[in-house]
């Protein structure tokens, strides 16, 4: 295995340095081989300074057995351990300018959908699918509700459809969530729905905010039936960029309305 290392040069010596790899650029066999790479002190120096490891393993050695308690605590709703999720969060916040070091989040992930209806006006869903579910079903999810105007219609609502054969026919059963008027800060929704044993042979959750001018966060959003955990969702974004999902398939993954992006659907920070 390759070892690699660091070299600090004086002036003189990346001159000469520089002047050399120029001189044999083009030649077809190397003239210089060798494992160093070699950085200027101003690359070394930016380099330091994004490197935050010593930094937030300082903090985190002050914090008492009980702060670290909790950190991990709420870490297991995404299979992480406390100070992962503490490094995670105290990046985040250093990145972006925001207060740090960070609180424990409490009843919610690091990052959760978002779903926003700028206007008030016109349809905004997310809906997730998934096949072969053994009744009975718990469906549970955080979320925060920042209402800019009262609907005069229906308020965020959470929709559970499960459908099954009955001698013949394709029947349903349901459950509804309503969230209260005006604002929420974060709060749980649990609730068991469907028949134990019965078979499903398809499952909908709905995500609703309808002719309602209102953001809505949502996270720790698990499915699970009488045989295990459906689903866990860990609102991953790669590189930051974009949210690896499960585009709805053969009737299970997510789909959306309007077309995920920005106002309407996001995965965002969720700390504030």
């Amino acid at each position: 295995m390759a070892i690699g290392s660091y070299i600090e040069l004086d002036v003189e010596q990346e001159k000469y340095y520089k002047k050399t790899l120029k001189k044999y650029q083009g030649t077809q066999s190397s003239i210089i081989a060798t494992p160093y790479k070699f950085l200027s002190r101003e690359q070394i120096a930016a380099r330091k300074s994004r490197q935050w490891m010593t930094e937030i393993s300082l903090v985190w050695k002050t914090y008492s057995p009980e702060l670290k308690a909790i950190w991990k605590l709420y870490a297991q709703n995404i299979h992480r351990t406390g100070w992962s999720l503490y490094m995670q969060e105290y990046c985040y916040r250093k990145k972006y300018e925001l207060a740090y070091p960070p609180d424990p989040p409490e009843l919610h992930q690091m990052m959760g959908l978002k779903l926003s209806n700028p206007s008030g006006v016109g349809i905004v869903k997310a809906w997730r699918y998934d096949v072969v579910v053994t009744g009975q079903i718990n469906v549970r999810f955080t979320y925060k509700k920042s209402e800019v105007a009262p609907t005069a219609g229906l308020p965020f609502r959470v929709k559970a459809e499960a459908f099954y054969f009955f001698e013949g026919q394709n029947l349903s059963e349901e459950h509804t969530f309503d969230a209260p008027a005006g604002n929420v800060d974060w709060a749980q929704v649990d609730f068991d729905f469907g028949t134990a044993s019965r078979y499903y042979f398809e499952l909908i959750i709905t995500f609703e905010l309808n002719d309602y001018q209102a953001d809505v966060m949502i996270d720790n959003f698990v499915i699970t039936d009488n045989i295990g955990i459906l689903l866990d969702e860990p609102w991953h974004i790669k590189a930051g960029k974009y949210w690896i999902y499960q585009v709805k398939t053969r009737k299970m993954g997510w789909s959306f309305t309007p077309a995920i992006g920005a106002p309407y659907v996001e995965i965002v920070y969720t700390g504030s």
